[in-house]
């Protein structure tokens, strides 16, 4: 749970919705403070190739509170996971620490595919 605009926010909740996208096998959010502000980034896999960060965005307008709408989007080709199989979230959060939010991230393409280091 994180606080953001005066909201609670359960990152699961975005997390489920972007994995509900049929285009998507599997999905990841984070969240980390940037200049004073909450900055969420949802991390996708898209084994058959990923959908615009628009796309993204506009899918996530359809299913989420204004609030809780993520500023980034990464595409991995996996997501790092503990020797347990559970998803790493200190290796993502690591991996993607914003540096300012800005609007032009929501108008972007996709960001290329990656794979975190050490995965």
């Amino acid at each position: 749970m994180v606080k953001r605009h005066g909201y609670r926010i359960e990152l699961d909740e975005i997390e489920k919705a972007l994995a509900a996208h049929p285009e998507l096998s599997d999905a990841a959010v984070i969240s980390a403070e940037a200049d004073g502000q909450r900055v969420i980034t949802g991390v996708v896999i898209a084994p058959g190739g990923a959908p615009s960060a628009p796309d993204l965005k506009r899918y996530c307008q359809s299913r989420l509170p204004r609030c809780m709408l993520p500023e980034h989007f990464q595409v991995l080709e996996e997501l790092p996971r503990t020797s347990t199989g559970k998803t790493d979230y200190k290796r993502l959060e690591l991996l993607y620490q914003p540096s300012e939010p800005t609007n032009e991230d929501a108008n972007s393409s996709t960001v290329p595919r990656t794979s975190p280091a050490g995965v």
